[in-house]
């Protein structure tokens, strides 16, 4: 069997790859959905609330992008980056004072961490619409890999595996 005129190997390599996103992606993911205890970043009941329902569909969006990928489901890809681009929650549901407050509370490092998401979300979308598989994989992972940074930075309380640091952190050169 041949993937784009490619042999076997590249296919199970992109499986494997596929897996280490899944793991990344539901330790994160589920770790966020319980973003009220314990939030250091201070927000109001309300923000939190909608934080959290928005961790969850985020969640959602990306434990199905695995599948998708896999599958090559490019519609399914293309419809899910674009929703998590354009926020399922957050944008949709703040009232204005609600975003002032946002903007206030949250840390410059934050904001620039979510921008960056949102884009490779929206990068994503784009390429699953050329069906560029590698490209798909790659913004995958930089959104999983932002997803990570924000946690590490600025709710490790609430993520196990980051409470203690990180390999990066503890390494410096």
């Amino acid at each position: 069997m041949l993937l784009s005129g490619k042999p076997i190997e590249r296919e199970n390599e992109m499986k494997k790859t596929l897996y280490v996103f899944l793991v990344w992606a539901m330790f994160g993911a589920a770790q966020a959905a319980d973003h009220e205890k314990g939030n250091t970043l201070a927000l109001s009941e309300g923000i939190s609330t909608l934080l959290k329902q928005e961790m969850n569909e985020i969640k959602k969006g990306m434990e199905s992008l695995v599948f998708s990928i896999a599958s090559g489901d490019w519609e399914k890809i293309a419809k899910t980056g674009h929703n998590i681009k354009h926020s399922y929650i957050m944008k949709n549901k703040l009232t204005e004072s609600q975003r002032h407050e946002l903007h206030e509370k949250l840390p410059k490092q934050f904001r620039k961490i979510d921008k960056k998401f949102h884009y490779y979300a929206g990068m994503l979308s784009h390429v699953a619409k050329e069906r560029d598989v590698e490209l798909v994989n790659y913004y995958f992972y930089k959104m999983n890999e932002s997803c990570a940074a924000c946690h590490s930075m600025f709710v490790k309380d609430r993520f196990e595996g980051f409470k203690k640091g990180n390999r990066h952190e503890e390494h410096s050169h």
